[in-house]
């Protein structure tokens, strides 16, 4: 959807790159976190968020190794809720890890 400015000019909204990884393996309480790769919180470290818990911190070492990439539908709560949190922005699903992402729609 684009949003246009008080003259009706359409207004170029920054993108939230979000990565949504799955916990690996699965089990009955195994959640889908987003992983945010431009909020770093030093090195190595993102900010994250999960439906339980919301913000936290995502170290590379556990997205690598104890996550896998969650799949469409295993997403799509999550995407909705993050949608709603960042509305002033859009949430941009990326599928690797750190590619060149700087979309703006």
């Amino acid at each position: 959807m684009k949003t246009f400015d008080n003259a009706g000019r359409p207004v170029k909204r920054e993108c939230v790159p979000v990565l949504y990884r799955m916990d690996n393996p699965p089990g009955p309480r195994a959640q889908v976190t987003a992983i945010f790769p431009e909020m770093s919180e030093g090195p190595g470290r993102f900010t994250c968020y999960a439906h339980i818990g919301q913000h936290g911190i995502a170290s590379r070492e556990w997205i690598r190794e104890s996550t896998r990439p969650a799949t469409p539908s295993e997403y799509a709560s999550l995407h909705a809720e993050l949608s709603q949190i960042y509305t002033g922005d859009c949430v941009l699903v990326i599928r690797k890890r750190f590619p060149s992402y700087r979309h703006q729609s």
